[in-house]
């Protein structure tokens, strides 16, 4: 089902593409599963004293929020659309809201190197983890990002007491005509 809704996601973002022009022959689409182990990690010290590193999850075994940083790997020079998508579990007895927080580009992103604005962004998203459960996905494709994702979207998650990050997802839709970029 997780998978399915990703696909779906991302079937949108292909047909968008498709319907503005860019469509070509070579088109291909690649998903990067993984789970939080190899992705994500405590923000600081203090949500690292709280944060048990399974190989299935990442949870929060303390008795306050503790948050979650994810990087994503993502093929950028020959790309027509990105996506990411995580998934959080809830081991208490009560539904908690989480926010997980799409960041698009890098540290200091602009249209010129070293000029203002900086062109980096943070999109929000906050959802209910059910009791017991698992949430629906938090998603993020490019197109939510105003100034694009200079090819790199990562997540910050704060994570209740109880609550873990699950399985990752990285989607990308890329032209394999067009010859890569040089270095």
């Amino acid at each position: 089902m997780k998978f399915a809704t990703g696909l779906a996601a991302l079937t949108v973002a292909i047909a968008s593409t498709l319907a503005i022009g860019q469509a070509n022959a070579a088109n291909e689409q690649l998903t990067f599963s993984s789970n939080p182990s190899a992705r994500c990690q405590p923000a600081t010290k203090v949500s690292e004293a709280l944060i048990r590193k399974r190989p299935l999850a990442m949870v929060n075994e303390g008795t306050t929020n503790a948050t979650i940083n994810c990087a994503f790997e993502l093929e950028a020079r020959q790309t027509l659309a990105q996506q990411v998508t995580v998934f959080l579990s809830n081991s208490t007895a009560t539904a908690v809201n989480a926010t997980c927080t799409g960041i698009s580009g890098w540290e200091g992103m602009s249209a010129e190197p070293g000029v203002p604005p900086v062109l980096t962004e943070y999109v929000p998203v906050q959802l209910s983890v059910p009791a017991g459960g698992q949430s629906d996905p938090f998603q993020w494709a490019d197109a939510d990002f105003e100034n694009g994702t200079g090819g790199l979207i990562s997540v910050s998650c704060v994570l209740p007491p109880g609550v873990a990050i699950n399985d990752t997802y990285a989607d990308v839709l890329i032209d394999d005509a067009v010859a890569p970029a040089a270095p």
